[in-house]
């Protein structure tokens, strides 16, 4: 059961909808791809940021300047410890291991090529 409107009220209505259809601006639909959605542009942050504990190996991320820079006076440092050690980069075997792991790179790349 619908109330019934008077001819002035349904007017007023019209009125009230061409009023606001004329305030708000109308960009109509927008169509994307669902498996790929748009995306925002890259805005650098600086913070958060990662300090590195170099007697422990520890990582933790900073999120203001204040923190970093009482974190660096705590013994933590802004760089990797790879970056500050690059004889960390690959572990030192021994003359023995360093056969077997030669012998092994054989076998593996001998099986792929089949």
């Amino acid at each position: 059961m619908t109330p019934q409107l008077s001819a002035n009220e349904i007017e007023r209505m019209r009125q009230i909808v061409a009023a606001h259809d004329a305030t708000t601006p109308r960009e109509g639909m927008k169509e994307f791809d669902l498996a790929n959605p748009p995306v925002p542009p890259y805005r650098y942050q600086e913070y958060p940021r990662a300090v590195y504990h170099h007697e422990t190996g520890a990582t933790k991320n900073v999120h203001s300047e204040d923190e970093m820079h009482d974190h660096i006076g705590a013994g933590w440092s802004t760089e990797s410890m790879l970056a500050a050690d690059p004889t960390l980069d690959g572990v030192v075997l021994s003359p023995e291991d360093q056969a077997a792991a030669a012998d092994l790179d054989a076998k593996i790349t001998k099986r792929n090529r089949r």
